[in-house]
């Protein structure tokens, strides 16, 4: 990586095009996040132009898989058009700078090992109060952490991420709501095993949550989801359902093995780091482990996971590995990451996580798509990308969207 002072005069462009910058934005790490605080250490005054570089990188378009001649064409005219309107502010003697905005236009439209196009859209002054995509009348705001907690008595407590403090307690256990996080907290004392009760925390469409059970296991829950649980855990086993997709990190405990039930699927673990997605409307049960070790069962039918492994869950188990950590994760991280994703697929996220009910006016395409995209985007902003596509149109009515493949 060149130095610090090498990126003194860089423009936010310059900076976006840069792989290293690149690789920092999307993929970062202790030592490049030391690099870049040095750089701003050494130039404070390019922290707009810093953060404004990261917007534009950050704002991905998705592409489609194994596009035609023609479609390559219309989108090698489309990043032309985008470079003479992002260089006609530059000096005409600014020919290095020009020649970074070919290269970059050249990688962008790389269509290397598996077909894809991967292009980047500027982030104009003007864009972020104009995020309507050309067919849709009106927008919706992205999700946001919200929950609702479900006591054992059918009390009903509404989560956010604006209340703090404790918010119930129930035998020996205070339940405290701190910054969009839920925790269990056990006081002195023995649990008598009858008193166990249990709780239900329900995610909506447009949500997403994270709490800390009574045992200190960490639980991430997706939009349109819920986990039941007992408020403090008694007994050789530690037992939880999950409904909808959730990622866990679980406190290691030997003695009393953590269970994960969905249905006739069980996943057991004694502490480890492990995504579940258990959609009632996704086609299987998919269980990626991080790591640690687990095991899936169904039936009489048993898996044991390594590190890097998926079983996918239907009639039977099926073990994956190599998987992409990156794309099981991104909904936790902040992100829409597609790979190989019909629109079908990409819906049904979108439905989830801006509580809008899809139909298609039409056979779904069976186009497949790739890319990457911030959750903190209105909905506009993805409908815009897979209408750049080829996806024809969308349009709102209430809350009702529809596609037109």
């Amino acid at each position: 990586m060149p130095s610090t002072q090498s990126y003194a005069n860089y423009t936010a462009i310059e900076l976006a095009t840069d792989p290293d910058f690149i690789s920092w934005v999307k993929y970062p790490d202790q030592a490049s996040n030391q690099f870049w605080e040095k750089f701003l250490a050494d130039n404070p005054a390019q922290l707009p132009i810093l953060n404004r570089a990261k917007a534009i990188v950050n704002e991905m378009k998705l592409v489609e898989h194994n596009m035609g001649e023609q479609r390559g064409v219309e989108v090698w005219n489309k990043i032309e058009q985008k470079i003479q309107i992002f260089s006609s502010g530059k000096k005409s003697s600014s020919v290095v700078s020009m020649r970074k905005w070919w290269m970059a236009a050249a990688v962008l439209l790389l269509v290397a090992t598996g077909g894809y196009l991967f292009w980047k859209q500027e982030v104009s002054p003007t864009m972020t109060k104009t995020t309507t995509a050309p067919s849709l009348q009106n927008d919706v705001a992205p999700g946001t952490n919200k929950a609702i907690l479900i006591l054992a008595d059918g009390r009903k407590i509404t989560l956010d991420s604006n209340s703090n403090g404790a918010i119930s307690k129930q035998g020996n256990v205070t339940i405290i709501q701190v910054d969009g996080q839920l925790s269990y907290e056990a006081s002195g004392g023995t649990q008598n095993k009858n008193e166990v009760t249990y709780n239900t925390i329900t995610t909506p469409k447009g949500g997403q949550y994270q709490m800390v059970l009574a045992d200190g296991s960490k639980v991430w829950l997706n939009s349109a989801s819920s986990l039941r649980f007992p408020t403090v855990f008694i007994g050789n086993e530690r037992m939880v359902q999950l409904d909808g997709e959730g990622y866990f990190e679980i406190a290691h405990n030997e003695s009393m093995p953590f269970i994960v039930e969905k249905g006739e699927t069980r996943v057991q673990v004694l502490g480890t780091h492990f995504n579940i997605n258990a959609y009632d409307d996704e086609n299987d049960i998919k269980v990626t482990l991080l790591e640690g070790s687990v095991s899936v069962s169904q039936g009489n039918i048993k898996k044991v996971l390594a590190p890097g492994q998926q079983a996918q869950i239907k009639a039977g188990i099926q073990v994956v590995n190599d998987v992409n950590i990156d794309k099981v994760m991104a909904w936790k991280n902040g992100w829409f990451e597609f790979d190989d994703a019909d629109l079908s697929a990409i819906m049904r996220q979108v439905s989830r996580w801006y509580d809008v009910d899809i139909e298609f006016e039409g056979r779904s395409t069976d186009q497949e798509f790739g890319g990457r995209i911030s959750k903190n985007l209105p909905m506009s902003a993805i409908l815009r990308m897979l209408e750049s596509s080829g996806v024809k149109g969308f349009r709102l009515e209430g809350k009702k969207l529809f596609v037109q493949p």
